[in-house]
């Protein structure tokens, strides 16, 4: 069957097909797509648009976007980007009769606390890799920080009781320069790497004679 979706405006939906036997026995699949319909783009965003806060919005809810919504945006026009980012966040709003997204704002906040706490000579702090686990699942319920040791280099351990009935997040400061890599995840969708600590944490002989 064919579902057509001419008559929809531009902006992020949620496909959910149900199905149900005759036993009552039910199953679903759902799936995320995105409708891009050009020239609807005007008439919907008429403020003067901010090339730089755009851009820089757009690069930050990239861990948010799938690879379909990524292709779409890569051939938008500015105006047409800033529509896209304000019917994305809509889509996380509760409460819609109220201008501010609460989500969007907890989402520029961690951004920020990210920046502040992990920027490098070469990357801003949400984009390492315990910056975008930080603005995707905020603070860590638990923490655990292994320092430097004659025979193991530097590791952390996050934990987030909520996801996955308790996911875990492990960093290792491969190089020694303070630049934390996620070796391995119990997160479904995240790297996972049950021999994380033979591999990047135990040091060589020769590492450990340096």
């Amino acid at each position: 069957d064919t579902i057509f979706i001419d008559g929809l405006t531009s902006g992020s939906y949620l496909l959910v097909i149900k199905v149900t036997d005759s036993d009552n026995q039910s199953q679903s699949v759902q799936k995320r797509f995105f409708v891009h319909q050009k020239e609807l783009v005007a008439s919907q965003f008429k403020v003067k648009i901010d090339s730089v806060e755009v851009e820089q919005e757009l690069s930050e809810i990239g861990f948010m976007m799938n690879s379909g919504q990524r292709k779409v945006v890569n051939k938008m026009t500015l105006q047409e980007k800033a529509v896209f980012i304000e019917q994305f966040w809509q889509l996380y709003d509760d409460d819609p009769s109220t201008p501010e997204v609460p989500l969007r704002e907890t989402y520029r906040e961690r951004i920020a606390t990210a920046d502040e706490r992990w920027q490098t000579s070469r990357r801003k702090g949400h984009e390492t890799d315990r910056g975008r686990i930080h603005v995707l699942f905020g603070e860590c319920d638990n923490y655990d920080n292994f320092p430097l040791q004659p025979d193991t280099k530097p590791y952390q351990i996050w934990i987030y009781e909520y996801l996955d009935g308790g996911a875990e997040f492990v960093f290792v400061d491969r190089s020694g320069l303070g630049e934390y890599e996620l070796v391995h995840s119990t997160r479904k969708g995240e790297i996972n790497n049950p021999d994380w600590y033979e591999l990047y944490v135990q040091r060589s002989h020769v590492e450990s004679r340096r």
